[in-house]
Protein backbone atom coordinates (compact mmCIF):
# COMPACT_ATOMS: atom_id res chain seq x y z
CA UNK A 1 0.00 0.00 0.00
CA UNK A 2 2.85 2.21 0.35
CA UNK A 3 3.65 2.17 -2.97
CA UNK A 4 0.65 2.56 -4.15
CA UNK A 5 0.52 5.54 -1.99
CA UNK A 6 3.64 7.14 -3.63
CA UNK A 7 2.34 6.29 -6.95
CA UNK A 8 -0.71 8.32 -6.10
CA UNK A 9 1.56 11.38 -5.02
CA UNK A 10 3.85 11.17 -7.35
CA UNK A 11 1.38 11.56 -9.86
CA UNK A 12 -0.55 14.55 -8.21
CA UNK A 13 3.28 16.30 -8.39
CA UNK A 14 3.12 15.42 -12.11
CA UNK A 15 -0.12 16.76 -12.91
CA UNK A 16 0.48 20.11 -11.05
CA UNK A 17 3.81 20.39 -12.93
CA UNK A 18 2.05 19.86 -16.24
CA UNK A 19 -0.77 22.52 -15.49
CA UNK A 20 1.75 24.96 -14.61
CA UNK A 21 3.49 24.38 -18.00
CA UNK A 22 0.34 24.81 -19.70
CA UNK A 23 -0.45 27.77 -17.23
CA UNK A 24 2.87 29.60 -17.96
CA UNK A 25 2.33 28.29 -22.10
CA UNK A 26 -1.25 30.17 -22.17
CA UNK A 27 0.10 33.27 -20.17
CA UNK A 28 2.74 33.73 -23.59
CA UNK A 29 2.37 36.70 -24.85
CA UNK A 30 1.51 36.01 -28.62
CA UNK A 31 0.53 37.67 -32.05
CA UNK A 32 -2.40 36.15 -32.90
CA UNK A 33 -2.46 37.67 -36.52
CA UNK A 34 1.54 37.03 -36.71
CA UNK A 35 2.66 37.73 -40.59
CA UNK A 36 -0.66 36.71 -41.96
CA UNK A 37 -2.34 39.92 -41.21
CA UNK A 38 0.39 41.86 -43.16
CA UNK A 39 1.17 38.82 -45.95
CA UNK A 40 0.48 39.22 -49.13
CA UNK A 41 -3.03 36.92 -49.87
CA UNK A 42 -2.76 33.81 -51.44
CA UNK A 43 -3.28 34.45 -55.18
CA UNK A 44 -0.72 37.52 -55.41
CA UNK A 45 2.44 36.67 -55.42
CA UNK A 46 3.18 37.38 -58.73
CA UNK A 47 1.04 40.74 -58.34
CA UNK A 48 2.92 42.38 -55.46
CA UNK A 49 5.05 44.43 -56.95
CA UNK A 50 2.09 45.97 -59.17
CA UNK A 51 1.30 48.42 -56.12
CA UNK A 52 2.18 51.85 -56.38
CA UNK A 53 1.49 54.21 -59.52
CA UNK A 54 2.28 53.24 -63.45
CA UNK A 55 2.39 55.26 -66.56
CA UNK A 56 2.15 54.12 -70.35
CA UNK A 57 0.26 54.23 -73.91
CA UNK A 58 -2.87 53.00 -74.42
CA UNK A 59 -2.94 51.58 -78.04
CA UNK A 60 -5.98 50.50 -79.97
CA UNK A 61 -4.79 47.23 -82.42
CA UNK A 62 -7.08 48.83 -85.18
CA UNK A 63 -5.54 52.29 -85.77
CA UNK A 64 -1.82 52.38 -83.60
CA UNK A 65 -1.45 55.80 -84.45
CA UNK A 66 -4.86 56.38 -81.89
CA UNK A 67 -2.58 55.68 -78.81
CA UNK A 68 -3.49 57.76 -75.78
CA UNK A 69 -1.39 58.61 -72.33
CA UNK A 70 -2.90 56.77 -69.62
CA UNK A 71 -2.03 56.58 -65.73
CA UNK A 72 -2.71 53.54 -63.42
CA UNK A 73 -2.36 52.92 -60.06
CA UNK A 74 -2.65 49.52 -57.90
CA UNK A 75 -3.11 49.59 -53.89
CA UNK A 76 -3.93 46.70 -51.60
CA UNK A 77 -7.90 46.45 -50.70
CA UNK A 78 -7.81 45.78 -46.77
CA UNK A 79 -10.45 44.43 -44.43
CA UNK A 80 -9.94 44.15 -40.97
CA UNK A 81 -6.93 45.29 -41.01
CA UNK A 82 -6.09 42.34 -43.52
CA UNK A 83 -4.99 42.49 -47.14
CA UNK A 84 -8.18 40.70 -49.31
CA UNK A 85 -7.16 42.03 -52.81
CA UNK A 86 -6.04 45.17 -54.47
CA UNK A 87 -7.72 48.56 -56.07
CA UNK A 88 -7.15 49.59 -59.78
CA UNK A 89 -7.45 52.94 -60.87
CA UNK A 90 -6.69 54.15 -64.27
CA UNK A 91 -7.13 57.55 -65.69
CA UNK A 92 -7.52 58.41 -69.55
CA UNK A 93 -8.19 54.74 -70.47
CA UNK A 94 -11.01 53.80 -73.32
CA UNK A 95 -12.28 51.21 -72.05
CA UNK A 96 -11.33 50.85 -68.13
CA UNK A 97 -11.90 53.15 -65.44
CA UNK A 98 -11.64 51.29 -61.96
CA UNK A 99 -11.45 47.81 -60.57
CA UNK A 100 -11.54 45.94 -57.40
CA UNK A 101 -9.55 42.74 -57.60
CA UNK A 102 -10.22 39.69 -55.30
CA UNK A 103 -9.38 35.93 -55.52
CA UNK A 104 -11.21 32.90 -54.37
CA UNK A 105 -8.32 30.30 -53.20
CA UNK A 106 -11.33 27.57 -52.97
CA UNK A 107 -12.24 27.76 -56.29
CA UNK A 108 -8.84 29.30 -57.62
CA UNK A 109 -11.22 31.81 -59.16
CA UNK A 110 -10.42 35.72 -59.55
CA UNK A 111 -12.72 38.08 -60.00
CA UNK A 112 -12.51 41.68 -61.25
CA UNK A 113 -15.41 44.13 -60.44
CA UNK A 114 -14.75 46.88 -62.42
CA UNK A 115 -16.32 50.05 -64.05
CA UNK A 116 -15.51 50.54 -68.24
CA UNK A 117 -14.51 54.12 -69.37
CA UNK A 118 -18.29 55.22 -69.57
CA UNK A 119 -18.96 54.52 -65.96
CA UNK A 120 -20.91 51.30 -66.81
CA UNK A 121 -20.79 48.22 -64.06
CA UNK A 122 -18.37 45.18 -65.44
CA UNK A 123 -17.76 41.51 -63.61
CA UNK A 124 -15.06 39.87 -64.99
CA UNK A 125 -13.89 36.40 -63.45
CA UNK A 126 -11.10 33.52 -64.56
CA UNK A 127 -8.00 32.16 -63.74
CA UNK A 128 -4.00 32.75 -63.82
CA UNK A 129 -1.56 30.39 -66.24
CA UNK A 130 0.92 27.77 -64.05
CA UNK A 131 3.62 30.22 -65.12
CA UNK A 132 1.81 32.24 -62.55
CA UNK A 133 2.71 35.69 -65.15
CA UNK A 134 -0.45 36.10 -67.25
CA UNK A 135 -3.98 36.72 -65.42
CA UNK A 136 -7.21 36.13 -67.80
CA UNK A 137 -10.17 37.29 -67.07
CA UNK A 138 -13.75 37.09 -69.13
CA UNK A 139 -16.82 39.44 -68.76
CA UNK A 140 -19.81 38.14 -67.31
CA UNK A 141 -22.35 38.69 -70.46
CA UNK A 142 -21.40 40.93 -73.35
CA UNK A 143 -20.72 44.90 -73.29
CA UNK A 144 -22.86 47.55 -74.55
CA UNK A 145 -22.47 47.09 -78.58
CA UNK A 146 -22.59 43.06 -77.80
CA UNK A 147 -19.61 41.96 -77.44
CA UNK A 148 -18.15 39.12 -75.21
CA UNK A 149 -14.68 40.98 -73.68
CA UNK A 150 -11.64 39.53 -72.25
CA UNK A 151 -9.53 41.56 -69.95
CA UNK A 152 -5.69 39.95 -69.55
CA UNK A 153 -3.12 41.19 -66.97
CA UNK A 154 0.62 39.95 -67.87
CA UNK A 155 3.45 40.71 -65.64
CA UNK A 156 7.13 40.17 -66.96
CA UNK A 157 9.46 37.95 -65.77
CA UNK A 158 12.32 39.86 -63.65
CA UNK A 159 11.45 43.09 -64.11
CA UNK A 160 9.26 44.97 -61.74
CA UNK A 161 8.93 48.06 -63.64
CA UNK A 162 7.03 46.82 -66.22
CA UNK A 163 3.55 45.32 -66.86
CA UNK A 164 1.29 44.99 -69.49
CA UNK A 165 -3.18 45.17 -69.97
CA UNK A 166 -4.81 43.87 -72.48
CA UNK A 167 -8.40 44.18 -73.89
CA UNK A 168 -9.71 41.17 -76.29
CA UNK A 169 -13.08 40.77 -77.93
CA UNK A 170 -14.81 38.74 -79.84
CA UNK A 171 -18.41 38.10 -80.78
CA UNK A 172 -20.46 35.72 -78.83
CA UNK A 173 -20.97 33.28 -82.05
CA UNK A 174 -16.84 32.92 -82.59
CA UNK A 175 -15.01 31.20 -80.04
CA UNK A 176 -11.32 32.85 -79.84
CA UNK A 177 -11.06 36.54 -78.60
CA UNK A 178 -8.69 38.95 -80.78
CA UNK A 179 -7.10 41.70 -79.50
CA UNK A 180 -8.83 44.95 -79.06
CA UNK A 181 -6.14 47.43 -77.28
CA UNK A 182 -3.38 47.03 -75.47
CA UNK A 183 -1.55 49.11 -72.73
CA UNK A 184 2.11 49.02 -71.68
CA UNK A 185 3.00 50.31 -68.54
CA UNK A 186 6.16 51.41 -66.63
CA UNK A 187 6.57 52.41 -63.05
CA UNK A 188 6.61 56.13 -62.47
CA UNK A 189 9.77 57.68 -61.52
CA UNK A 190 11.99 54.47 -63.35
CA UNK A 191 12.98 53.60 -66.77
CA UNK A 192 13.34 51.05 -68.68
CA UNK A 193 17.17 50.67 -67.93
CA UNK A 194 17.10 50.67 -63.84
CA UNK A 195 14.96 48.52 -61.71
CA UNK A 196 15.28 50.00 -58.33
CA UNK A 197 12.50 47.18 -56.71
CA UNK A 198 15.33 45.80 -54.13
CA UNK A 199 16.86 49.16 -53.27
CA UNK A 200 13.71 50.59 -51.93
CA UNK A 201 12.73 50.75 -48.32
CA UNK A 202 9.93 48.08 -47.38
CA UNK A 203 6.29 48.66 -46.55
CA UNK A 204 5.69 48.13 -43.03
CA UNK A 205 2.11 46.79 -43.92
CA UNK A 206 3.00 44.19 -46.31
CA UNK A 207 6.87 44.26 -46.82
CA UNK A 208 6.07 45.33 -50.18
CA UNK A 209 8.77 47.67 -52.16
CA UNK A 210 7.85 51.51 -50.69
CA UNK A 211 6.45 54.39 -52.74
CA UNK A 212 5.37 56.90 -50.16
CA UNK A 213 5.12 57.79 -46.50
CA UNK A 214 2.97 58.22 -43.65
CA UNK A 215 3.72 60.22 -40.48
CA UNK A 216 3.12 59.21 -36.44
CA UNK A 217 4.34 61.15 -33.68
CA UNK A 218 7.08 63.20 -35.57
CA UNK A 219 8.57 60.10 -37.87
CA UNK A 220 7.99 58.83 -41.13
CA UNK A 221 7.38 55.27 -42.30
CA UNK A 222 7.22 53.87 -45.43
CA UNK A 223 4.40 52.26 -46.98
CA UNK A 224 3.62 50.75 -50.64
CA UNK A 225 0.36 52.81 -51.71
CA UNK A 226 -2.82 54.44 -50.49
CA UNK A 227 -4.75 51.62 -49.41
CA UNK A 228 -1.47 51.07 -46.72
CA UNK A 229 -1.18 54.36 -46.37
CA UNK A 230 -5.39 54.16 -44.83
CA UNK A 231 -4.44 51.00 -43.22
CA UNK A 232 -1.80 52.54 -40.88
CA UNK A 233 -3.79 54.89 -39.94
CA UNK A 234 -6.34 53.68 -38.70
CA UNK A 235 -4.37 51.45 -36.21
CA UNK A 236 -0.72 53.00 -36.20
CA UNK A 237 0.43 51.21 -32.92
CA UNK A 238 -0.76 47.93 -34.46
CA UNK A 239 2.35 47.91 -37.05
CA UNK A 240 4.56 50.27 -34.99
CA UNK A 241 6.07 46.69 -33.38
CA UNK A 242 7.33 45.74 -36.64
CA UNK A 243 8.38 49.35 -37.73
CA UNK A 244 11.07 49.27 -34.45
CA UNK A 245 12.39 46.14 -35.97
CA UNK A 246 13.49 47.44 -38.85
CA UNK A 247 17.12 48.88 -39.75
CA UNK A 248 17.17 52.50 -39.41
CA UNK A 249 17.70 52.44 -43.23
CA UNK A 250 14.50 51.68 -43.80
CA UNK A 251 13.12 54.82 -42.16
CA UNK A 252 12.61 58.24 -43.22
CA UNK A 253 13.50 60.88 -41.03
CA UNK A 254 10.44 63.53 -40.96
CA UNK A 255 10.73 66.85 -41.38
CA UNK A 256 10.50 69.34 -38.15
CA UNK A 257 7.85 71.49 -39.42
CA UNK A 258 5.83 68.08 -41.53
CA UNK A 259 2.53 66.43 -39.50
CA UNK A 260 1.16 64.83 -42.39
CA UNK A 261 1.86 61.69 -44.47
CA UNK A 262 4.84 62.15 -47.45
CA UNK A 263 3.95 60.98 -50.67
CA UNK A 264 6.38 60.29 -53.03
CA UNK A 265 8.13 63.16 -55.00
CA UNK A 266 6.70 65.46 -52.02
CA UNK A 267 10.26 66.17 -50.76
CA UNK A 268 12.76 64.57 -47.69
CA UNK A 269 15.01 61.61 -47.82
CA UNK A 270 13.00 58.90 -49.40
CA UNK A 271 11.88 60.86 -52.58
CA UNK A 272 15.72 60.45 -53.52
CA UNK A 273 15.00 57.06 -53.54
CA UNK A 274 11.83 56.44 -55.39
CA UNK A 275 11.80 59.58 -57.72
CA UNK A 276 15.56 60.49 -58.05
CA UNK A 277 15.29 61.58 -61.96
CA UNK A 278 12.75 64.26 -61.46
CA UNK A 279 14.14 65.52 -58.63
CA UNK A 280 17.31 65.85 -60.01
CA UNK A 281 15.71 67.97 -63.02
CA UNK A 282 13.81 69.69 -60.47
CA UNK A 283 17.16 71.04 -58.65
CA UNK A 284 18.74 71.53 -62.13
CA UNK A 285 15.77 74.23 -62.57
CA UNK A 286 16.00 75.82 -59.84
CA UNK A 287 19.99 76.58 -59.92
CA UNK A 288 19.16 78.71 -63.35
CA UNK A 289 16.31 80.85 -62.45
CA UNK A 290 18.90 81.78 -58.85
CA UNK A 291 20.94 83.27 -61.99
CA UNK A 292 18.98 86.60 -61.54
CA UNK A 293 17.94 86.51 -65.44
CA UNK A 294 14.90 89.00 -66.04
CA UNK A 295 13.31 86.86 -68.64
CA UNK A 296 13.67 82.65 -68.37
CA UNK A 297 15.19 81.18 -71.63
CA UNK A 298 12.46 79.29 -73.59
CA UNK A 299 14.18 75.79 -72.33
CA UNK A 300 13.80 76.40 -68.97
CA UNK A 301 9.87 78.03 -69.58
CA UNK A 302 9.10 74.14 -71.63
CA UNK A 303 11.24 72.58 -68.56
CA UNK A 304 8.92 74.56 -65.98
CA UNK A 305 5.58 73.71 -67.61
CA UNK A 306 6.59 70.17 -67.95
CA UNK A 307 6.25 70.22 -64.36
CA UNK A 308 3.61 71.79 -64.15
CA UNK A 309 1.90 69.14 -66.29
CA UNK A 310 3.80 66.56 -64.21
CA UNK A 311 2.29 68.03 -61.06
CA UNK A 312 -1.25 68.05 -62.31
CA UNK A 313 -1.40 64.48 -64.10
CA UNK A 314 -0.22 63.71 -60.24
CA UNK A 315 -2.80 65.53 -58.78
CA UNK A 316 -5.47 63.45 -61.05
CA UNK A 317 -4.43 60.55 -60.18
CA UNK A 318 -4.18 61.11 -56.30
CA UNK A 319 -7.65 62.67 -57.10
CA UNK A 320 -9.05 59.10 -58.87
CA UNK A 321 -7.01 56.61 -56.01
CA UNK A 322 -9.69 59.13 -53.15
CA UNK A 323 -12.19 58.17 -55.04
CA UNK A 324 -11.79 54.82 -55.06
CA UNK A 325 -11.14 54.53 -51.48
CA UNK A 326 -14.75 56.36 -51.07
CA UNK A 327 -16.92 54.03 -53.43
CA UNK A 328 -15.18 51.26 -51.36
CA UNK A 329 -16.18 52.38 -48.49
CA UNK A 330 -13.19 53.61 -46.65
CA UNK A 331 -14.71 57.20 -45.69
CA UNK A 332 -11.94 57.67 -43.58
CA UNK A 333 -9.49 56.57 -45.71
CA UNK A 334 -10.91 58.62 -48.67
CA UNK A 335 -11.41 61.57 -46.31
CA UNK A 336 -7.61 61.41 -45.58
CA UNK A 337 -6.37 61.16 -49.12
CA UNK A 338 -7.98 64.06 -50.17
CA UNK A 339 -7.21 66.33 -47.56
CA UNK A 340 -3.16 64.94 -48.76
CA UNK A 341 -4.28 66.04 -51.76
CA UNK A 342 -5.17 69.21 -51.18
CA UNK A 343 -1.38 70.02 -49.06
CA UNK A 344 0.47 67.58 -52.00
CA UNK A 345 -1.10 69.82 -55.23
CA UNK A 346 -2.87 72.87 -54.04
CA UNK A 347 -4.07 75.34 -57.03
CA UNK A 348 -4.72 72.23 -59.04
CA UNK A 349 -8.52 71.31 -60.80
CA UNK A 350 -8.48 68.24 -58.88
CA UNK A 351 -7.45 70.13 -55.68
CA UNK A 352 -10.77 72.09 -56.26
CA UNK A 353 -12.75 68.74 -56.88
CA UNK A 354 -11.10 67.31 -53.21
CA UNK A 355 -12.29 70.22 -51.24
CA UNK A 356 -16.03 69.40 -52.85
CA UNK A 357 -15.89 66.12 -51.78
CA UNK A 358 -14.64 66.40 -48.53
CA UNK A 359 -17.34 69.72 -47.89
CA UNK A 360 -20.05 66.62 -49.38
CA UNK A 361 -18.62 63.79 -46.88
CA UNK A 362 -18.81 66.23 -43.77
CA UNK A 363 -22.55 67.16 -44.48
Amino acid sequence: MRWLRHAGATAAWVGSVLVGLAALIGAAPRDDEGESGLAVPAGFESFEHLVGGWKGTEVPTADRRKGVQVQVNWSWLFDKGKVVGMILTVQGSKFLKEGKLTYDPATKTYWLEAKDADGRAARFKGGIDAAGKTLSLVRDGTDASGQDQQVVIRVLSDNTIRHLIYLDTKSPRVTRFRRHAELGLTREGESFAANAEASRPRCIVTGGAATMTVSYQGRSYPVCCTGCQAEFQENPEKYLKKAAAMAPADLVKEPSSASRPTRSGSGGEFDDLVNADAKAKSSSTNVRNKTGDAEKPAHVEAEDQSERDRLDARAQSAYRVAQALERAGNRKGACDAYRRLLEDFPGTAAAALARQRLDTLRD
